[in-house]
């Protein structure tokens, strides 16, 4: 990084300036024109004052939120057109939660099922590459038997998806030919 002084920063219109220099905490980074400070130590200055300042930010996030619907809105729907994936799998998360049944899975563990399917519906054999569901084996609304684990998970077409709803797995699968894992049928015992 080019060494450039405080000042000479400052009369540049930059932000950061950069001495070469370590720190009083050690860190050689570059440190902020309007604080002297490097910017590792005020980042880390920040969270300790989020963490101990919950209420006050949830505040202000929220006075932010409302002071810029429109454009909260359409990043939001920027990020989830962008990240369909995490979405998905972050939605999924979310409702787990919110019913209290355990488990978690990721976008990776969604796009690794996907490849382990080859592309196609559990179900109809329908290729899903280019669009699909993530649906839980055991509905997430039978809470006592449940989960959002891996496990739980298959992709299949928005149809086969939509007729099977909180059917009982068992009949499901016999109704399609179908063998549940190990897994699913240890959980439904």
């Amino acid at each position: 990084m080019e060494i450039i002084g405080r000042e000479a920063a400052k009369s540049a219109g930059l932000k950061t300036y950069f001495t070469g220099k370590p720190c009083k905490n050690g860190h050689i980074e570059p440190r902020r024109v309007n604080g002297k400070d490097c910017v590792q130590c005020q980042n880390r200055r920040a969270a300790e004052w989020r963490r101990n300042n919950l209420e006050a930010c949830k505040i202000s996030r929220k006075k932010r939120y409302d002071n810029n619907k429109e454009i909260e809105l359409t990043r939001a729907k920027i990020y989830q057109h962008n990240n369909l994936d995490k979405w998905r799998a972050y939605k999924h998360v979310r409702r787990a939660r919110k019913l209290q049944v355990g488990g978690k899975h990721t976008a990776k563990d969604i796009a690794h099922l996907l490849k382990t399917q080859n592309g196609f519906c559990v179900c109809c054999k329908k290729d899903i590459r280019d669009g699909y569901h993530v649906d839980h084996i055991i509905p997430l609304s039978d809470v006592m038997r449940s989960s959002n684990n891996l496990w739980n998970l298959q992709l299949l077409c928005g149809s086969c998806n939509l007729s099977k709803q909180d059917e009982d797995p068992r009949t499901w699968a016999a109704r399609h030919g179908i063998t549940l894992s190990v897994d699913v049928l240890a959980a439904l015992a």
